[in-house]
């Protein structure tokens, strides 16, 4: 079955109510579905959601496993191409490579999560996301909307999931 932009947004809108509800209520853990099961992560560093129904945002980092960090540190974009949980979903675009800057972040709509939900003071995990994006090294996926975002820091042990639409 085949679903239009439009149809796949909608549906997109409820999954990331859930993903906030869970934020909210602390139930989400580390091994939680937002993250591709290849990327381990230890544990939760920072996260805050907001809004519920039509519009959210959603800001989770997350300890990277040190055997993951290695993993995608030795093998590159070659480590995302046997992620199969996100390769079976047209949602999402292929594994890129950082650094992202310029235009090209502006239009990326999950980067303004970075800082969490609340706009509060920045966390030091979410400066050491902003250095990724601007080097080599890391590597992202998006969704075909840019609304969501999946950013995987290896030397900076930190994986990171921000939804904003």
């Amino acid at each position: 079955m085949t679903l239009s932009t439009e149809r796949t947004g909608a549906l997109a809108r409820p999954a990331s109510a859930l993903l906030a509800g869970c934020l909210a209520l602390g139930a989400c853990d580390p091994g939680r579905g937002e993250l591709p099961d290849e990327v381990e992560v230890t544990n939760v560093i920072a996260s805050s959601s907001s809004g519920f129904i039509m519009e959210g945002c959603a800001s989770v980092i997350y300890r990277l496993h040190p055997a993951t960090a290695n993993k995608v540190t030795k093998q590159g974009l070659a480590f995302f191409e046997r992620v199969e949980s996100l390769r079976k979903s047209d949602r999402y675009s292929d594994w890129k490579e950082t650094p992202i800057l310029g235009a090209e972040a502006k239009h990326i709509l999950a980067l303004r999560a970075i800082r969490g939900c609340e706009k509060t003071e920045e966390e030091p995990s979410a400066r050491a996301i902003r250095e990724a994006l601007q080097t080599r090294g890391s590597f992202y996926a998006i969704t075909d909307n840019r609304e969501g975002m999946i950013f995987v820091a290896p030397r900076a042990n930190l994986a990171a999931f921000f939804y904003l639409g």
